[in-house]
């Protein structure tokens, strides 16, 4: 089964968003499973945590690894989820919004933004 706009629900609480999954399936119980809680302020979008999860994830390897103990944001990052505000930070610098050029980023900024040699950068 894959995740859609339509079985995935954002819900407002007092201090954060919860992701729930709705089936239509009879045979997935229970029909509402909480898929994730992303605090508000905690840098990343309900939005683009729904958008990832619909284009990488089917709902049975997604509740699996849920079932495995990992956490939501692990999950999604070990198929390459960057959290809004490195998203951003890539951008602005000029960098590919990719797990590889934040690896690049992360290099050249821990050097203490000495000048780039020829090549690190995009």
């Amino acid at each position: 089964m894959k995740f859609t706009k339509d079985n995935l629900q954002i819900k407002k609480g007092d201090n954060c968003n919860y992701i729930f999954y709705e089936s239509d399936n009879p045979n997935f119980q229970p029909k509402f499973s909480f898929v994730a809680r992303l605090k508000y302020g905690a840098k990343t979008s309900a939005v683009s945590f729904k958008r990832f999860l619909i284009d990488h994830f089917t709902v049975e390897e997604y509740f699996e690894r849920i079932t495995n103990n990992e956490m939501p944001l692990d999950i999604l990052r070990s198929k390459g989820y960057l959290l809004l505000h490195i998203r951003q930070w890539l951008k602005r610098d000029g960098y590919p919004q990719t797990v590889e050029g934040y690896q690049t980023w992360k290099k050249i900024r821990g050097s203490g933004w000495v000048e780039a040699r020829e090549g690190d950068r995009p």
